[in-house]
């Protein structure tokens, strides 16, 4: 009598048999339709309304061409003091745009066939998500060449969670554009150097990836790596690459030239112009990422963590790689394919890690962890490889319409909006003493969206969750973060610069000075003084609370300090 086998090799015996059924391909590539469609009934959310506005709303628009250099142009736009709108603590030369004309034209052609019907706007994202599929399994099939291998590998890729917010964001749906065209780019260019065939196709393709979404960068890590392992020599690896260097350095070269990119914030760290704090967030980013690509830990959690912990995940994540990199690397150096997949995997990461990290940054990368998973469980007998596949197959797919459905919390944002109060004029400024730090823009481009007559200026005085506030006198108040303005707040708009003792920063509607700064330069106590009095009825003091704003009277006793709680702050206190 013949033993029963373990139910993980059962596991693995069904889905190869599922991979090998001829019709498997079929119904894989349609998955992203079904995996992730909550997206469907979501509408706009967070980003979606600045780039409705555009198309629809912007005067300065009357073209596919202006809408093309300007959708992705968050600061500066055409939105009407808009600028104005920004935190205080960024400096002047605060930028952030993009160039992605390619996917900018799939947002436009919505806004002309189904300009309203916002299910349409999602079917159409989750088509690429398809599209994305068919072209991903082009790549297997090229590179691995076991059929029934490649199907698995492509199932798998249309299964990951970490793809809902490629798929079910509008405003993310450039990643999947930049993915296909990549993708092709990569496929052709295989195809092209083992026919010995004009790279022209390949090139044009990488450069639709590049204008597509920055993200495109990415397919180079490919292609990159296929010279470095499968070309004859150095010499024939170089002479493989240079088109692809001369259209990538011509492209970056145009992109500055044209305004794009962002700077003055540390959520975004150019490699050219902030080379030191680029280094440090590859150094930082990698092993996060790599932790949520293999364990499906996601890395966004480090978003409640103070700044000065930020570091933490990062080392703990990089010992938690070790065994993987013990276990499987003799497998690995045995076959090329997967020194392939392996290296892909991670150089793939270095273009995203400009960006703080975060799970939908893995999609060019994932090609290459999903292709090394898939390899070492044909080439490496252990059980930990089985259950790897058990956690990316069944688990990823349950986990992908959960994840879809967080999507929709970045209406967080609009929360400014919900709690405006009714009675606003033409003359009001609306004061959010603290939140989240894009409050301001998103409320003044709903009210623009909505035909709302906006007040005459909004402005965020804080990022963190509470507030501690001291009244000094009629026009002046300050507050109070001891642990630093930026420690639980400001993933985003965090400046590289320290703060210092006395500096001052004056806007038309009040100055802030700084009376006390943390170790490493954040400011640690402000004081605010206003244009005019606190109890001005044009002047309305918005606080904090959760889910909503609620509007505060500042005129409490001069001198004793009042503490704002918030019922969210433990979301962003450390552990």
């Amino acid at each position: 009598m013949t033993e029963a086998k373990p139910r993980i090799e059962q596991f693995i015996d069904n889905v190869q048999l599922i991979c090998k059924d001829s019709s498997a391909l079929k119904w894989i590539t349609i998955l992203p339709l079904v995996l992730f469609s909550p997206s469907l009934f979501f509408g706009l959310v967070s980003d979606d309304y600045f780039h409705y506005w555009n198309i629809h709303n912007n005067p300065s628009i009357n073209s596919p061409l202006d809408l093309a250099l300007s959708m992705f142009a968050f600061i500066p736009n055409g939105i009407p003091g808009f600028d104005e709108l920004m935190p205080w603590w960024l400096n002047d030369r605060f930028s952030l745009s993009f160039f992605r004309p390619i996917s900018v034209l799939t947002h436009w052609l919505d806004s002309v066939l189904w300009p309203h019907a916002f299910f349409l706007h999602h079917l159409h994202s989750l088509v690429w998500a398809c599209l994305c599929v068919l072209v991903v399994h082009k790549v297997y099939n090229r590179v691995i060449r076991t059929g029934w291998l490649a199907v698995m590998c492509t199932l798998l890729f249309s299964v990951q969670d970490s793809h809902a917010f490629a798929n079910g964001w509008l405003a993310n749906r450039n990643a999947n554009v930049a993915f296909v065209f990549g993708m092709l780019a990569l496929d052709t260019h295989i195809r092209s150097r083992t026919e010995q065939r004009s790279l022209l196709l390949p090139v044009s393709l990488v450069l639709l990836s590049l204008l597509s979404a920055e993200a495109g960068l990415c397919t180079m890590a490919f292609i990159g790596s296929w010279a470095l392992l499968f070309e004859q020599n150095i010499k024939t690896s170089i002479k493989s690459l240079v088109p692809y260097v001369i259209v990538v350095v011509s492209w970056r070269l145009v992109y500055k030239a044209m305004g794009y990119g962002a700077d003055g914030l540390t959520m975004y760290a150019d490699p050219i112009t902030s080379p030191t704090l680029f280094i440090e967030k590859v150094l930082n980013n990698i092993p996060l990422l790599l932790v949520n690509q293999w364990y499906k830990f996601p890395v966004e959690t480090m978003f409640g963590l103070p700044q000065s912990l930020r570091a933490v995940p990062a080392v703990i994540g990089f010992i938690s790689l070790i065994p993987l990199a013990v276990m499987f690397a003799p497998v690995i150096r045995k076959h090329k394919v997967l020194q392939f997949w392996a290296l892909s995997m991670v150089i793939a990461l270095i273009p995203v890690c400009a960006v703080f990290p975060m799970e939908r940054l893995l999609l060019f990368s994932g090609v290459g962890a999903i292709g090394l998973l898939a390899g070492l469980i044909q080439h490496h007998s252990g059980t930990l490889i089985k259950w790897l596949l058990f956690l990316h197959l069944p688990i990823a797919l349950l986990l992908c319409p959960l994840k879809t459905m967080t999507v929709k919390l970045q209406d967080v944002f609009l929360i400014g909006y919900d709690s405006l109060p009714s009675d606003l004029s033409s003359t009001s400024h609306i004061f959010y003493l603290n939140g989240l730090e894009f409050v301001p823009p998103y409320t003044t481009i709903l009210m623009h969206i909505n035909k709302v007559k906006t007040p005459e200026g909004m402005h965020l005085l804080s990022p963190a969750p509470e507030a501690n506030i001291t009244r000094i006198d009629d026009y002046t108040f300050e507050m109070t973060l001891p642990s630093g303005w930026f420690e639980r707040g400001a993933i985003v708009t965090t400046p590289p610069k320290e703060f210092h003792v006395g500096e001052q920063k004056t806007t038309p509607e009040f100055s802030v000075k700084v009376m006390a700064v943390t170790i490493d330069g954040q400011p640690s106590r402000l004081q605010y003084t206003m244009r005019d009095r606190l109890d001005n009825p044009d002047y309305r003091w918005m606080i904090w609370r959760g889910l909503h704003y609620e509007e505060i009277d500042l005129m409490f006793e001069i001198g004793k300090p009042k503490q704002f709680e918030n019922p969210t702050s433990k979301m962003f206190q450390a552990p």
